[in-house]
């Protein structure tokens, strides 16, 4: 008990010492080892709710209808947020080795796993059927893929973040389209494709956000400065904003064998800046690697982040 209030204690010192006062943001941050997605509300905490979903989920995603749908071992599951209730999920054998889930405004699935050393895309229709995949053997260890406005994906793997066609019939010798190294150890979780054709890869174990030129090229890398005690562990899953500030999961391990300190939530400004952090003790949100800030966004509507920023799909 003494260890919680002295944890809440310090949390609240950080928040105030080392962001924007004026900054409260509005956010769903999925929780990797409680097995939870955490909805925060800090403009009016009296609303705040945690929601089971199961272990190892990665992958979360608006599908409108105030839907959530999230990434499972085999397939997905979809969560209500008005009920917090599951209401619908599908799994499949073939979709073995999951980590991340995609929806489409065409009604679409589109599946990205591990599956031996290969890995393998699969695209569902509308009743679940598999209908196309794509098989890449040059790649491993995927975490996130998201689609680009050039209708190519985007893949967070071992090495960093690869570019690669989704048109059909093309040989998998011809499919990457560029690739995004990053500078030092691996383990990449997550890119996107902005509009001016930059790409930012979160760097996992790199403990940093990094942000590339089209060609390939480093342009620069975010790392917050955090306090004595406190930890870069794993620059899990992102988000861009429409005022140029990036949030930045961090991730901080598996569960209590291996848990690190440090804040779970970092928002940097257009400069690097860290303007805004959210920390709470792990008995509350133990590790999260997930994060979507609602501020402006409408959870009735499909939401997608082809363009870099995560907004309403016209």
């Amino acid at each position: 008990m003494k260890k919680t209030i002295l944890l809440t204690l310090l949390s609240s010192c950080l928040m105030t010492s080392a962001q924007t006062p004026s900054i409260q943001h509005r956010f769903l941050a999925g929780d990797y080892w409680l097995g939870q997605v955490h909805y925060v509300d800090q403009a009016n905490p009296s609303r705040n709710w945690s929601m089971p979903w199961g272990g190892g989920t990665r992958d979360l995603q608006l599908i409108g209808n105030n839907l959530l749908m999230v990434s499972c071992n085999d397939g997905y599951q979809v969560y209500d947020l008005v009920s917090r209730t599951r209401v619908a999920e599908f799994h499949n054998r073939l979709l073995n080795g999951t980590t991340t889930a995609r929806r489409r405004a065409d009604g679409s699935t589109w599946i990205g796993a591990n599956q031996g050393t290969n890995i393998c895309i699969f695209a569902l229709n509308t009743t679940n059927g598999i209908i196309r995949s794509i098989t890449l053997g040059r790649l491993k260890a995927l975490r996130m893929m998201r689609f680009t406005a050039d209708n190519t994906l985007m893949l967070s793997e071992n090495d960093g973040a690869t570019e690669i066609s989704i048109m059909p019939d093309v040989p998998e010798a011809q499919r990457i389209v560029r690739r995004f190294k990053l500078p030092r150890s691996r383990n990449s979780y997550m890119a996107l494709k902005a509009a001016d054709g930059t790409c930012w890869v979160a760097g996992g174990y790199a403990q940093g956000l990094f942000q590339y030129k089209p060609d390939g090229t480093l342009l620069r890398e975010f790392k917050a400065a955090q306090p004595e005690g406190f930890t870069n562990w794993f620059y899990a899953g992102f988000q861009m904003l429409k005022n140029g500030h990036i949030v930045q999961a961090n991730w901080t391990g598996h569960g209590a064998k291996d848990f690190k300190e440090g804040w779970k939530l970092i928002e940097f400004d257009a400069d690097g800046k860290v303007v805004w952090h959210w920390h709470v003790p792990k008995e509350q949100a133990g590790t999260i690697n997930g994060i979507l800030v609602l501020d402006d966004l409408d959870t009735t509507v499909f939401n997608d982040d082809e363009t870099g920023i995560l907004k309403r799909k016209p």
